[in-house]
């Protein structure tokens, strides 16, 4: 079973890893037949995935952003190009000036164990850095004036 994505005639299809036999399904209504126990999750499930989308379309018309099928489908599944976690920004590579005489790899894998041992302290899986604010900043920085040495 796939879901179609139609914004401005572009189309988008969506996996939703879901089968069933042709005889079973309503092409009219799109929408499995009978009140069997099997039809009614799948029907359930289709209205949850149908409902998830119209609120993804909605976010991007209320975030003032450009809506397209493929805008839609990367809020769905959270792989939103324009935002980028923390946690992504330290696992890339880094420029480092020639100026720089200390071992900079070091000094990097020391930021990133810091910053996983804040995030389990505050039982957060990751931040998008256009949430960091003020008290984020705060909270890192005082949790690395009392942390230890690694």
């Amino acid at each position: 079973m796939y879901a179609r994505i139609t914004i401005y005639r572009t189309r988008v299809e969506i996996s939703l890893k879901k089968s069933i036999h042709s005889d079973y399904w309503n092409k009219g209504k799109g929408c499995a037949k009978g009140s069997n126990p099997e039809s009614r999750l799948l029907n359930t499930y289709l209205n949850q995935v149908q409902g998830k989308l119209t609120d993804c379309y909605r976010e991007l018309q209320l975030n003032d952003e450009i809506v397209t099928a493929n805008a839609v489908k990367q809020l769905l599944f959270g792989d939103n190009p324009g935002q980028h976690s923390l946690t992504d920004s330290l696992s890339r590579p880094f420029t480092v000036s020639q100026n720089d005489r200390r071992d900079n790899t070091e000094l990097w894998s020391n930021k990133k164990i810091y910053f996983f041992l804040f995030r389990k302290k505050r039982n957060i899986s990751d931040i998008y850095l256009i949430r960091i604010d003020y008290k984020f900043i705060i909270d890192f920085d005082f949790f690395l004036h009392t942390k230890k040495s690694v």
